[in-house]
């Protein structure tokens, strides 16, 4: 009889947070250059720096 691989389950998890992660962050990467290049004022590591505290 075969045990269950909780390990294979976990990393399984972790990839597909990950991908779903990604794939919105690439979905909003137009709207956050609209933002950017309407904005103008602001340089684009301000707002780098804005976006990557909200991630943590």
């Amino acid at each position: 009889m075969r045990r269950f691989d909780w390990r294979s389950f976990e990393r399984k998890g972790k990839n597909k947070k990950e991908n779903k992660e990604e794939k919105l962050l690439m979905e909003n990467l137009e709207d956050l250059r609209k933002e950017i290049m309407s904005k103008g004022g602001e340089d684009i590591k301000e707002i780098a720096k804005l976006v990557l505290k909200e991630e943590e």
